[in-house]
């Protein structure tokens, strides 16, 4: 793990999973999950993620401080809250937001919907 973060944030977001679908079960990661429940199943109370994975925990030189998304679609516009176990004001808060709020903007380009509340 020396050099890197180990299995914290990127690796769990692209970490494949089994998700069911309306075609049936199929591999993917949390961020396609996410991407095609948004432009399938818009009305879903299940978009979300979740990267505190407790089995990887000890493979992380950092434990995610952001663990967690719910993505909602209401009359078109995405709404996103953002979960968080601690913010760091100094470090990392500016980033986490930033971060979280292009992501938002990418995910509503792509799906065909507006920007609007962000939530953290």
């Amino acid at each position: 793990m020396t050099g890197t973060i180990g299995k914290a944030y990127g690796y769990q977001m692209g970490k494949k999973y089994e998700f069911k679908t309306k075609e049936g079960i199929k591999k993917m990661d949390q961020v396609d999950f996410v991407l095609y429940l948004l432009q399938n199943d818009q009305s879903s109370r299940r978009i979300m993620t979740n990267i505190f994975n407790h089995e990887d925990l000890k493979d992380m030189a950092l434990e995610p401080c952001v663990y967690g998304t719910q993505w909602l679609v209401k009359e078109g516009k995405l709404h996103l809250i953002l979960n968080q176990r601690s913010q760091d004001m100094l470090a990392a808060n500016g980033w986490n937001t930033m971060q979280y709020a292009a992501l938002l903007c990418m995910f509503a380009q792509v799906s065909n919907l507006e920007v609007r509340n962000f939530n953290s």
